[in-house]
């Protein structure tokens, strides 16, 4: 019985590691049955972003900010040679930059290659995909919520739209539905980020400046979705849908005027 039990907590183990080790793929594989099948076009619009605009972030910056550092630091190099006596350090590689060098090992990578010789070798982990795809999802998931809880759809002076204790038990539902949520995203994000770090994939450095990038284009990504339709191609959450404007609920005269045929 007890070797049994060990065997049942040591398989979910490893079935919680390898899930978080292809979170990504995870979460759009999902997200895009949900968003196919049942019609959401919230969650394919987000897909847009999640599957296509953070890896190709994370890609551009991996490639091309070491090569703009490293041009600055040519330049740099070969200027103090004119003004001082020393010169300072040559640079490396066009795509090297050494304070992001951090082994890299199959389980770091999206995509798990077959028998590399190179495994475990150091390379410039500016922004992985990983880290820049879950801070993706994070940001916009987290400004979901938000946006929710601070919606105000019902109160309205200049409308005259009397809050009634109904509209009231409604508002506090959807209010702390949305916090619920937030506190389970946040919570989800510390997890994320620690098992990141526990794998030893990328610095400190290299995940503090993802998640606070990625999280922002997660966020500018869900504002510019929300500028259509009043939020419905933005909310994941479904709830966006069923709010209506103070202008919807306003009691006023109704004029019937006739039209010629």
């Amino acid at each position: 019985m007890q070797d049994t039990l060990r065997g049942i907590i040591s398989d979910l183990h490893v079935f919680l590691y390898g899930g978080l080790r292809s979170l990504p793929f995870a979460l759009g594989g999902t997200m895009l049955l949900l968003g196919l099948f049942t019609s959401n076009y919230a969650i394919l619009f987000f897909l847009i972003g999640f599957l296509v605009l953070a890896p190709a972030g994370s890609w551009i910056m991996n490639r091309f900010l070491p090569i703009i550092w490293n041009a600055i630091h040519y330049i740099v190099y070969y200027s103090s040679f004119l003004f001082t006596k020393n010169g300072i350090e040559k640079p490396g590689g066009w795509l090297e930059i050494s304070y992001f060098k951090t082994p890299v090992y199959d389980v770091c990578k999206m995509v798990i290659p077959y028998m590399t010789k190179d495994n475990g070798e150091p390379e410039v982990v500016i922004s992985s995909e990983w880290m820049a795809m879950v801070s993706f999802f994070m940001g916009y998931m987290i400004c979901n919520a938000l946006q929710l809880y601070l919606a105000d759809t019902t109160s309205s002076a200049s409308l005259n739209v009397p809050n009634t204790p109904e509209t009231e038990v409604k508002v506090n539902k959807r209010k702390g539905q949305a916090m619920m949520s937030l506190i389970s995203i946040i919570l989800f994000t510390i997890v994320a980020i620690s098992f990141r770090v526990y794998t030893g994939c990328e610095k400190w450095e290299g995940i503090l400046f993802t998640a606070i990038g990625f999280g922002a284009a997660g966020y500018f990504w869900y504002d510019l979705l929300s500028q259509v339709g009043q939020g419905r191609l933005s909310d994941i959450f479904g709830i966006a849908n069923r709010l209506l404007a103070p202008s919807a609920i306003q009691n006023g005269p109704i004029a019937c005027v006739p039209i010629p045929a």
